[in-house]
């Protein structure tokens, strides 16, 4: 396992060639006052973009536009440098790879910081293998027809990357299409890392675009944590990039325990990347005859490694707690979620709603995240006092053990009865209200879970739901990012009789 270096300032970021990898349209930002265009232009040179309170964003309806316009401003190269052939999306995925190069790519589930999980997952497995992570964009499952999401579009992979002895990360839409990407990603700008052409034979400029080819159906052996288990794992590949994954089992030898397969091992499953099989594997056969499953037609590729998926993976991890070692702080969190901040223009977006909810300079606050829409019948019987509670004995121990005095509280919620929410308003709390603010009008329907992702990201303090991702998330990055205080509330959180808020 290679060593971690601290994470790397602003200053130790690659920095040529400086070209886009996508073609948006021009960006409106309208700033308040008269500003200087010398000084706009050395403002426009810098790398770490300062806020100014009077800064007002308007995203138009598409956020991502003003999220490309903030990293181009920044001339990062691109991170997929030196490790693919060519530039552009090919019709078939391997296409684009060098032979001297293995790779690892996996599929996402269930809903956007499930996603987030996997992919730090995926990557920091890429990272101990020594192998090159292609990550796929984020799809919006609430929203199946909404177009996907690159990941570099809301995380600062620039910054991850340095703080990884400079690892290469392609991301899915370099490689190959999908059948849900928007036009956006359709398009790379040449840089000139390599001589290429066009169609009709001339040599390409730097800064031409370069179209995604059509796709065409690919096949790549998979190894799979849930046929381990016997359980019937579906193709999302096949629907979303044309790639047929027959799928074979992970070995029982790389789980922790051997009478429950459990959760994978990243140290165990890392050894069985870098053998890089040539021959069927027999533990995997032994599964296959135990489930009477059939054999893959094709079985993982020493190449193109591919897991089915990446959630739950850990260290030494609990069976039944599958965000034990994100809570705690080590693992695939310490190794490349610490390491991964929101993009630069996702920051700026998150820090004018907080402006726009205070009125002014942001404050010290509280985040809370309440969810109760689909957690059980437990979730639903936690009353506003005992989040109240909790909330308050983060901020006691704000004041005690930082000497900080919090004022505000800020939350975000699923909770759709307002009667409900108006006793916790009643404490002293904000809920943020997408509506009202027009987030999905301004921004598009993307924005309102990554905001409120930031949002509870960003507080001096933070109160969540245990077993939401989002919120242990939120958790880890108020304790690492913002020397924080952050807690979980427990089912049965216990409040004295005579409790009041103060």
């Amino acid at each position: 396992m290679r060593g971690y270096e601290p994470v790397a300032s602003s200053s130790g970021e690659k920095s040529t060639p400086s070209f886009s990898q996508r073609r948006r349209k021009p960006l409106l930002i309208l700033l308040l006052g008269s500003i200087p265009a010398l000084a706009l232009l050395a403002w426009l040179g810098q790398d770490r973009l300062p806020s100014w309170s009077g800064e007002v964003i308007d995203g138009g309806g598409d956020g991502w536009d003003y999220v490309d316009q903030v990293e181009r401003e920044r001339g990062l190269r691109r991170l997929s440098w030196g490790a693919l052939e060519r530039q552009g999306a090919r019709s078939s995925i391997r296409k684009n790879l060098r032979g001297d190069k293995g790779y690892l790519f996996s599929m996402y589930g269930a809903g956007w910081n499930n996603q987030v999980i996997q992919m730090m997952n995926l990557i920091y497995l890429a990272h101990l293998t020594d192998r090159v992570p292609i990550i796929p964009s984020f799809r919006w499952n609430m929203h199946p027809a909404s177009p996907d999401a690159a990941v570099s579009e809301i995380f600062d992979l620039s910054q991850l990357s340095s703080s990884l002895n400079d690892m290469a990360i392609i991301e899915m839409h370099e490689v190959k299409g999908t059948t849900t990407e928007p036009e956006r990603l359709k398009t790379v700008v040449y840089d000139g890392e390599k001589e290429q052409y066009k169609k009709d034979g001339s040599l390409r400029s730097v800064g031409d675009l370069i179209y995604a080819e059509m796709m065409e159906d690919d096949e790549v052996g998979c190894w799979s944590m849930h046929a381990s288990k016997g359980e019937e794992v579906h193709e999302s590949g096949r629907d979303l990039y044309l790639i047929k994954t027959p799928f074979t089992p992970l070995p029982r030898s790389v789980f922790n325990w051997d009478e429950d397969p459990g959760r994978p091992s990243f140290p165990r499953v890392a050894d069985l990347l870098r053998a890089r099989h040539e021959q069927k594997p027999e533990g995997s056969i032994a599964i296959l005859r135990n489930y009477s499953m059939p054999d893959p037609s094709v079985w993982p590729d020493p190449h193109l490694a591919c897991i089915d998926s990446t959630f739950g993976f850990g260290e030494q991890i609990d069976r039944y707690d599958v965000g034990g070692e994100y809570r705690s702080g080590t693992g695939a969190w310490a190794a490349v979620g610490n390491r991964m901040r929101f993009s630069r223009g996702v920051e700026r977006i998150g820090e004018m709603y907080l402006r726009e909810i205070f009125g002014g300079d942001t404050p010290p606050y509280i985040a809370v995240h309440i969810r109760r829409g689909d957690f059980g019948d437990a979730f639903l019987a936690l009353s506003q006092r005992q989040y109240a509670h909790a909330a308050w004995l983060v901020k006691e121990s704000l004041r005690i053990k930082h000497g900080v005095e919090i004022k505000h509280v800020l939350a975000t919620s699923d909770e759709t009865d307002l009667q409900w929410l108006s006793v916790l308003e009643d404490y002293g709390f904000t809920f943020v209200n997408h509506t009202q603010l027009n987030t999905v009008e301004r921004f598009g329907p993307w924005f309102p879970t990554i905001l409120d992702s930031y949002l509870l990201s960003s507080g001096k303090g933070f109160l969540g739901v245990i077993y939401s991702t989002m919120s242990i998330l939120a958790y880890r990055r108020t304790i690492d990012w913002n020397q924080g205080v952050a807690r979980m509330i427990e089912l049965d959180h216990q409040v004295e009789a005579d409790w009041t808020w103060s």
